[in-house]
């Protein structure tokens, strides 16, 4: 006869925590927790109130009640967690251009005086240039509690041109509940006062938040901007086209 070989003790431990590993599925799956449970509950607690030998009546009642009292347990646990999840809780608004112009004179006495004799108003310079450029963008927390958030990386450029490279990461920041922060790149220094007019950028600001010393989840914010701008100076507004991971090279 041939002896039966003992099974590895190392083998047998991991089908036990492959066991555990699937009960644990089982158990967390949307079907046990949003029915099976309940259904479990009232089907445990009429059978003992019939096994009891209560009437009917208040068998059905028991029944009715511990069936509801699980699913809206369950329904409040779910929500509870929900909430205290900082995932999905910061929410990006919109896309920022912030510009600053060189400053024109204001109209002397002598400009205000042939401009009231003409009967019009002092003349405006039919062409602004702009000293700095900035991209960023704006995030709202939507959370009933404080989160941090960190700015890990940022690469920003308007028509070509870069701002000074900053140190990244930066220090973590707090936001209250229902408020906004602007985050945004270092500013572009315009050394030839470019003209006012239309421009093309790109922009790629990686944000790590969560709970504070927990910053785990992550919001990029990478595409291309158009922007629209008067030459005069006005600014009329500007087209976020977010980058996919199938647009990006490479």
């Amino acid at each position: 006869m041939h002896e039966r070989k003992r099974p590895n003790p190392f083998v047998r431990m991991l089908e036990f925590l492959g066991h555990l590993h699937t009960i644990h599925a089982i158990t967390q799956a949307e079907f046990i927790r949003t029915l099976l449970v309940p259904t479990v509950t009232a089907l445990a607690t009429g059978g003992a109130g019939l096994w009891g030998g209560l009437p009917l009546m208040w068998v059905i009642m028991a029944t009715a009640v511990a069936g509801a009292a699980a699913a809206v347990g369950i329904l409040n646990a779910s929500t509870y967690l929900e909430r205290k999840n900082p995932e999905h809780k910061l929410t990006v608004t919109k896309t920022l251009f912030n510009f600053s112009l060189v400053p024109i004179s204001p109209p002397n006495r002598k400009h205000r005086r042939s401009a009231a004799a003409q009967g019009g108003a002092p003349a405006v310079p039919a062409f602004r240039h702009f000293t700095k450029l900035q991209l960023g963008f704006e995030v709202w927390n939507r959370a009933s509690y404080p989160l941090s958030l960190e700015v890990m990386s940022a690469e920003t450029e308007v028509e070509g041109l870069k701002p000074p490279r900053a140190k990244y990461p930066k220090d973590p920041v707090i936001i209250q509940p229902s408020t906004t922060l602007w985050i945004h790149d270092d500013a572009i220094n315009v050394d030839d006062e470019m003209v006012c007019d239309n421009l093309d950028g790109q922009m790629d600001i990686v944000v790590k938040y969560g709970l504070p010393g927990k910053e785990k989840y992550e919001i990029r914010h990478h595409g291309t901007v158009e922007i629209f701008v008067e030459p005069f100076g006005q600014f009329k507004g500007l087209y976020f086209h977010p980058t996919t991971d199938s647009d990006s090279p490479g």
